[in-house]
């Protein structure tokens, strides 16, 4: 579904964020990217996206080259939640879900019979119903995050990208979150890609895990390979302990 292929990018001619990245993700795969700062990993969602070009290599979608791909057709089959989201006009939960229906309809075109039932299902799935018509400001991060969530989910996507979507938010709601993406990944054969920063949550809720370290890619493949203490020292320089009596928990001893 995606290939990432010699990968290479920098930011205003500087030193390469990424340099030579090979990945392929296939369709119901949920990937985690983890790393340390600057590693390159929200640079990474940014060039999948097609947010920024590389200044070598591509991203294919489907076979297409992202960068020679319009906008409105990458939209209608990869959706992105980034860490944070603003919205200059304060715009209800119900009308910022609706957004998402733009890659599909126009611009406010929403009542035809199937965006109206894709609206209600990404809204019921997400839990936002509840809240549908209160302003977007008013909501807290956990609930900002399930609104912009249930957009992405309206463009009825095959790829969703989350960069930290968990990120300020505490124990309860990021575990809610990723539950839910998980349950779509496992239900509805949904691929995700999702940035994170969180062993434990990593090892949770991912199938597989690719360490990022200096712009390239140290580790990839299932969590239980991936996630020993001999590479999280590696690529954290922490010292820890993987914990595999009921799932798998990490503990950092240094």
């Amino acid at each position: 579904m995606i290939e990432v292929e010699g990968l290479t990018f920098s930011y205003n001619g500087g030193a390469p964020v990424l340099e030579k990245v090979d990945l392929s993700v296939k369709k119901g795969e949920m990937l985690g990217i983890l790393g340390p700062n600057g590693s390159g990993k929200s640079t990474l969602i940014k060039l999948v996206s097609g947010a920024l070009a590389p200044d070598r290599g591509q991203v294919l979608l489907d076979g297409k080259d992202i960068s020679r791909t319009k906008r409105r057709e990458i939209a209608r089959k990869l959706a992105v939640v980034p860490q944070e989201t603003d919205l200059v006009f304060d715009f209800t939960v119900r009308e910022v879900v609706s957004m998402g229906r733009y890659p599909h309809l126009g611009r406010f075109q929403f009542d035809d019979p199937h965006s109206k039932k894709i609206l209600e299902g990404a809204m019921g799935i997400t839990g936002v119903v509840r809240f549908a018509d209160k302003p977007f400001s008013k909501l807290s991060g956990g609930e900002k995050q399930r609104a912009i969530i249930a957009r992405a989910l309206a463009q009825e996507p095959k790829v969703l990208l989350l960069d930290e979507p968990t990120k300020n938010l505490d124990v309860r709601h990021s575990l809610d979150i990723m539950s839910m993406v998980r349950k779509m990944n496992r239900e509805n054969g949904l691929t995700v890609i999702v940035v994170v920063h969180d062993l434990d949550l990593a090892a949770r809720f991912c199938s597989r895990i690719i360490l990022l370290k200096n712009g390239k890619i140290n580790k990839d493949g299932p969590i239980d390979r991936v996630l020993t203490p001999e590479n999280i020292e590696q690529v954290f320089d922490v010292r820890s302990r993987v914990h595999r009596d009921v799932g798998m928990r990490i503990e950092i001893i240094d």
